[in-house]
């Protein structure tokens, strides 16, 4: 083999196989030292709050998801959500503009961390008039869903404005969420309800962002538990 082809297998190879192990060491499994982990867990997102007995004690905000029901009739209450990190994003079956666009993008990523335990995606549907399962199951056929991998649902006994206002809009001047901003808008939330990211669904950049960000999630959990034992 010739110098000038080394060098190409130098170039293309040595990049890829860097990057390889960095993820298989860092992210899949992340490396432990001292009893720490080396890579940067995500932020909290939300208003913080302290406690009078323990002030040094952040207290992070939490959603509350409530009971809902999926595309394949099964009721899903709080525990479901506990057991979970969950990627929520917001549909609507009559938006022919960012809807399709959202589950477009958001399919590879399921496609790519599908693998990960105790993960779904779940995309709510903003019909306040409650909107028929049988047009969420054909909107989840129509992305190729992965039933037990990704979510859609009608929630129970909560207004979809409710919903969104108390949970998800958290920054905005107005108290009431603009459902069109929120449409376009996904949530990487841990299993305690707390809110470790946002996204613009309608980015690329975004939602491979998000992608890299739940393996992170995930790792803090194992680490976690292997800390614990």
């Amino acid at each position: 083999m010739n110098k000038s082809k080394k060098w190409l297998l130098l170039i293309f190879i040595l990049p890829s196989l860097v990057c390889f192990v960095f993820y298989f060491l860092f992210i899949r499994n992340p490396i432990t030292k001292s009893g720490k982990a080396i890579f940067k867990p995500l932020n909290y997102y939300g208003p913080k709050t302290t406690t009078k007995d323990k002030p040094n004690d952040t207290i992070y905000f939490k959603c509350n998801i409530g009971e809902a029901v999926s595309q394949s009739t099964q009721v899903l209450d709080t525990s479901f959500f506990h057991s979970n990190i969950c990627v929520y994003s917001f549909l609507d079956a009559h938006d022919m503009v960012v809807t399709p666009k959202v589950l477009a993008q958001l399919y590879p990523c399921m496609d790519k961390i599908k693998h990960l335990k105790a993960f779904k995606f779940v995309s709510v549907n903003l019909q306040s008039d409650g909107q028929l399962l049988a047009e969420l199951k054909t909107l989840s056929n129509k992305v190729h869903a992965d039933e037990k991998k990704w979510l859609f649902i009608n929630l129970i006994k909560t207004d979809i404005q409710t919903f969104v206002n108390r949970n998800f809009w958290l920054f905005a001047d107005s108290s009431k969420a603009d459902m069109n901003e929120i449409a376009h808008t996904i949530f990487l939330v841990d299993k305690e309800q707390h809110i470790r990211g946002i996204y613009d669904a309608t980015y690329v950049t975004d939602v491979k962002r998000m992608c890299d960000e739940a393996v992170v999630l995930e790792s803090e959990y194992r680490f976690r538990k292997k800390k614990q034992n």
